[in-house]
């Protein structure tokens, strides 16, 4: 059976200086298996500056759990984890952002769905 794969992304290039959410991603519900990924383009910058990215779901759009999480990302370069057996409504990704002035730009994420 050959797996159906839905692309989301926030391809915004942004710049992450404070923790963000991202936008509400539908889930069907028909897909286990959520994919993160995260492109860093340029190398942060302040002092021991940390992003970890969160992938959160939510049968109401009100209480959200985290289902996944990356690893702290401190440097440029990409990045990926994943999920299986997502099936709540929705999904979204948080990004939280830790150490002293801590800036990253270029910034994109990807979620498929498969």
């Amino acid at each position: 059976m050959p797996i159906r794969a839905f692309r989301f992304g926030e391809r915004s290039n942004a710049t992450l200086t404070a923790n963000t959410t991202g936008a509400v991603l539908v889930n069907d519900g028909e897909h286990g298996l959520v994919s993160v990924r995260v492109n860093v383009a340029n190398s942060p910058t302040g002092t021991t500056p940390s992003m970890t990215v969160f992938l959160e779901a939510s049968f109401d759009g009100v209480n959200w759990f985290v289902v996944a999480q990356s690893a702290a990302i401190t440097a440029s370069g990409q990045y990926r984890f994943s999920q299986p057996a997502v099936t709540e409504p929705m999904v979204r990704i948080r990004y939280a952002i830790s150490g002293t002035t801590p800036s990253y730009t270029g910034v994109t994420t990807e979620v498929d769905f498969a």
